[in-house]
């Protein structure tokens, strides 16, 4: 029996296998607590990178470590072959750099059924889960926004005309639909994946592994691809601003409703589609949504921290709200965050 070695495991690293001479002892295989590889699917200038960028922020958010890697593929998909996967083939295994990641994703076209066994042989072979994330839009508008915003921009395009750009960026987009194979219900059944129609409209999910796929799926569902505009906008001024008070629940002075009225006049002249508004639950907030003619919802957090009474004078003249907040203290905290 042999005795018992120095231990010279890696703390950081989350699972642990058995080595010979340098290399892994035994094949890697999948385990409980085994990292995540998240790989992009689809087209050029179908929103694969602005989703990449989000979901990689959001998981070091929710305290999953992860990177992202892009691999800038070639002009021509048949260029693109060598090497399938760029920089994660450029070892055997996970190595030293990976030690403290829990997911990394991948972000390029990923169009081919070939391909994509490639990389869920990679992860297989390597401890990895693997979930595929496949954006599709058949939207020309979409498409062409896109475009003008994102791909015209790159390094490619530098100094050139942007019809030029434009054309040439459309041909790129024909070369990969020539080999295009979207992910499919019924080849790539055995396979963890998301597909997301056109920005949003619609959704497939298949066979979620774990907790860290299903918050991706949850996330990936709630997020806009597309740009859009939040205006911010405090109330109109209120009866007790006049005596130089913040907090409590007064209406709107004379000026504020002014205010409400110039503030109306502004957002019809955007000409928004689709407005949604959303107030707090407070009188002044709410006379000033309303002058807008359009529906809104009150939100509670929204809500302004009472000011008027200190905190010396809460234990004396609101003992319940005292012992109220001590309960609810981490619960609001959590709510205010999960909003």
């Amino acid at each position: 029996m042999a005795s018992p070695r120095e231990l010279t495991q890696n703390p950081l690293k989350k699972i642990w296998m058995p080595y010979s001479n340098g290399r892994p002892a035994l094949h890697a295989f999948c385990m409980t607590n085994c990292p995540t590889l998240i790989v992009m699917v689809g087209l050029p200038a179908r929103g694969k990178t602005y989703i990449s960028k989000k979901l990689t922020r959001y998981l070091n958010w929710i305290g999953v470590p992860t990177r992202g890697e892009f691999w800038q593929e070639s002009r021509s998909p048949e260029m693109s072959v060598l090497p399938p996967l760029g920089g994660l083939l450029l070892s055997p295994g996970p190595g030293p750099e990976l030690t403290s990641i829990w997911s990394q994703v991948f972000d390029a076209t990923n169009t081919t059924r070939e391909r994509r066994a490639t990389i869920f042989n990679f992860g297989e072979q390597n401890g990895y889960k693997t979930f595929f994330v496949e954006s599709i839009c058949v939207d020309p508008e979409v498409i062409a926004a896109n475009i003008v915003q994102v791909k015209l921009g790159s390094p490619d395009y530098v100094n050139r005309d942007s019809d030029e750009a434009t054309e040439d960026f459309m041909r790129r987009i024909d070369c990969y639909e020539n080999s295009y194979e979207s992910l499919d219900e019924d080849l790539d059944r055995d396979l963890s994946y998301i597909k997301i129609m056109d920005v949003g409209q619609s959704y497939v999910v298949n066979r979620v592994a774990d907790h860290i796929q299903s918050r991706i799926v949850y996330y990936l569902m709630n997020i806009h691809v597309t740009p859009r505009s939040i205006y911010l906008c405090r109330h109109g001024e209120s009866e007790l601003n006049l005596k130089g008070r913040i907090g409590g629940a007064p209406g709107l002075s004379p000026r504020g409703r002014e205010f409400a009225k110039s503030l109306a006049q502004f957002i019809s002249d955007q000409n928004i589609k689709d407005l949604k508004v959303w107030t707090s639950q407070m009188k002044r907030t709410i006379q000033t949504a309303e002058a807008l003619g359009v529906p809104y919802e009150h939100w509670k957090v929204l809500n302004e921290i009472d000011a008027v009474v200190t905190l010396p004078a809460c234990p004396a003249h609101l003992p319940g709200a005292v012992l109220m907040t001590r309960k609810n203290l981490l619960l609001n905290l959590l709510h205010c965050f999960c909003i």
